[in-house]
């Protein structure tokens, strides 16, 4: 049985944004995760606009995981630790394509969310 991302190295982008889990399923026999799930949602997205602009879509990129999915630790860091998450994500950025400050933003969002409606409430 091939894995999930020899599947998807294996595709051409067009094919590869119309699959859906079920799909990838019957191909590997492996039941994606819901983060599996929610990265894959993610790199069609960018592969949709990678298309829409006309660009060349390097498929074994997106099979490596290369510039997408969810990071679920920085996420968790910024949700936890609001603002000093989000420095520690600014200390520790390792180059321009690291989404580890965007992932520690959102999670500070949502911790500011949950601030707003507890004092709401």
């Amino acid at each position: 049985m091939p894995g999930t991302r020899d599947v998807y190295s294996m595709l051409d982008a067009k094919t590869f944004v119309a699959l859906t889990p079920s799909k990838i399923r019957e191909m590997t026999g492996k039941k994606l995760t819901l983060t599996e799930k929610i990265s894959l949602k993610l790199a069609q997205a960018q592969v949709k606009k990678q298309l829409r602009k006309g660009k060349e879509v390097d498929m074994s990129a997106v099979a490596r995981g290369e510039g997408g999915g969810i990071d679920i630790l920085w996420l968790l860091l910024g949700v936890v630790l609001g603002l000093i998450g989000v420095i520690i994500a600014l200390i520790t950025k390792k180059g321009s394509g690291d989404n580890r400050v965007r992932f520690a933003l959102i999670g500070w969002l949502i911790w500011v969310a949950i601030v707003l409606v507890a004092f709401v409430l």
